[in-house]
């Protein structure tokens, strides 16, 4: 009489088998995230590059680039960002042909322009990307007074220090794009392959003065200009350290204040990214390159400026 052999997994071995798949995925799941990551930083270059030919193109048609912002209390408009006026040469002429840019961004077709996500303005791996950004009291489509505008990760270098502190109209900066006036290439005498035109930016938190807590973050048809004051990933973005809470705020400790609270807020985002290490610049040339924390700011702050003689590495 024979003895029949059992052919089945003791549990001492499918629990071996269990932790030998459990530390292959332990090991692979890096690369998997970093192959990811990799994709998501080379959707967010083609983006900085289409926006890069969008400018241009805007260029060969009025021989000039848009200007940052638009600003003209007489005619009561104001506020335009050079990210509304390339809408045609994004293949969004439809918002385009919505707005009325002789009246302000709240009226006439804009707040309900500025309810719409624009994928290409958007980065993959903000997890905010494309969200509502507060601006004051609820104008566009949003569902609260808190929820305004849609927020963008592609803003315009306007200086190579600050945008809108201590002069809310940003005019006369050393930059690329800020408030009423239209460079041409021909006034890029630092060189167009190494001067920054747009960059990256997140979002931070703050208080509403009424509505509690809101998401404030650069949108894509306002005021969407920044300076490099504060370099990349500085201490008043969360990428570099913010406190993400109400009122929370490195530079001051004040919280956000009840008036003038959009100019003070955005002056201090700063250029930033989700990207580990630093953040994406399209340069006037209309190349894309990838800056890292790590780069001196003040060789960083003379590629912002369009004429201002510095001699600089022409490291990235």
């Amino acid at each position: 009489m024979g003895f029949r052999k059992n052919k089945g997994f003791t549990l001492v071995e499918l629990l071996v088998v269990i932790a030998i798949i459990g530390i292959l995925i332990a090991l692979l799941l890096p690369a998997v995230q970093a192959a990811r990551e990799a994709a998501r930083r080379m959707q967010c270059a083609g983006n900085l590059k289409q926006v890069g030919l969008a400018l241009h193109n805007y260029h060969a048609s009025y021989r000039c680039f848009p200007p940052g912002t638009t600003w003209n209390w007489s005619k009561a408009y104001y506020g335009w960002s050079w990210s509304v006026f390339i809408l045609p040469y994004l293949e969004a002429g439809a918002l385009d042909d919505a707005i009325d840019f002789d009246s302000a961004y709240w009226l006439t077709g804009g707040c309900e322009s500025g309810a719409y996500s624009l994928p290409i303005y958007n980065c993959p791996s903000d997890p905010q990307a494309g969200g509502w950004s507060e601006w004051s009291s609820g104008q566009s489509l949003g569902k609260t007074p808190v929820e305004d505008y849609r927020t963008t990760n592609i803003t315009g270098v306007a200086d190579s220090l600050i945008w809108e502190r201590n002069d809310p109209y940003g005019e006369n900066r050393n930059g690329m794009l800020f408030a009423n006036k239209s460079i041409r290439i021909s006034d890029v005498t630092d060189g167009t392959s190494s001067t920054l035109f747009v960059g990256e930016v997140t979002g931070a938190r703050g208080r509403h003065p009424t509505e509690g807590d809101a998401w404030f973050q650069h949108t894509w048809f306002a005021y969407n200009c920044h300076g490099l004051r504060y370099g990349i990933n500085g201490p008043t973005t969360l990428p570099g350290g913010r406190n993400d809470s109400p009122g929370g705020d490195p530079i001051d400790g004040a919280g956000y204040p009840s008036n003038n609270r959009h100019a003070e807020l955005f002056a201090e985002l700063g250029f930033s990214s989700w990207h580990p290490g630093g953040c994406h610049f399209g340069m006037v040339d209309g190349s894309v390159h990838f800056f890292t924390t790590e780069m001196d700011l003040a060789v960083l702050q003379a590629r912002a400026t369009r004429a201002g003689g510095e001699t600089i590495d022409a490291e990235f």
